[in-house]
């Protein structure tokens, strides 16, 4: 009897163990399953706004929201070295993703509004107004800023007025969650991760050691 009481307690021991780990698992699986090789991140770009050659082998994607101050440095200084020599002569894509910040009042709306000028093939003219005038974001200047750049002001009226983009928007909030990313800007160059800005010359190395390889 005393042999089959402690087959039985070590049985029960081993049992809440496995559980154990397999609950841990399954609770870490969704960040820990995007890392590929060489501690790269691999992020589904699918149906995201895009500036660049769609085939280029260096992919840049940047987490980002239109009311935080870094990225609108990262927008300044960053970003337009990056492109001049790299996206312009199609040796990079450049991926846009959101992730607006919950301290930051306008920057969800401000997301769903990208999206919906994206609608319009006019996402990257529309994030050059938000990006210029981080400090006026709500919902009449968002609808003003449309009409500068000659948007259909019916149709994105309607889509941000409707919400239709939240969804989109929660979808990348959960990636950028899953992908273990915790501030903006986040830079991922072929899955290889940057936080905050930067000096530019760190991207560059990044960039030409992806383009030497």
């Amino acid at each position: 009897m005393e042999k089959n009481k402690k087959f039985k307690f070590l049985v029960i021991f081993v049992v809440i163990i496995i559980f154990s780990y397999s609950l841990y698992y399954f609770n870490t699986k969704n960040v820990h399953n995007n890392q590929g090789s060489n501690n790269r991140t691999i992020i589904d770009i699918t149906n995201d706004p895009f500036i660049g050659n769609i085939n280029a082998n260096i992919i840049i994607v940047e987490f980002s929201d239109f009311q935080c101050p870094y990225c609108g440095r990262f927008y300044k200084e960053v970003f337009p070295k990056i492109y001049e020599d790299y996206i312009e002569p199609g040796k990079a894509k450049f991926v846009y993703k959101n992730f607006p910040l919950s301290i930051h009042q306008y920057s969800k709306v401000a997301a769903e509004a990208g999206l919906c000028a994206n609608e319009q093939e006019k996402f990257w003219d529309y994030g050059d107004k938000l990006f210029n005038n981080q400090n006026v974001l709500d919902i009449n200047s968002l609808k003003k800023y449309a009409s500068d750049i000659g948007l259909d002001t019916k149709k994105f009226n309607e889509c941000l007025d409707f919400g239709k983009m939240s969804s989109e928007v929660q979808k990348d909030i959960n990636e950028a969650v899953s992908y273990n990313v915790k501030g903006t800007p986040t830079i991922f160059i072929n899955g290889i991760k940057l936080v905050g800005v930067q000096p530019i010359d760190s991207y560059i190395k990044i960039i030409e050691d992806e383009l030497n390889e």
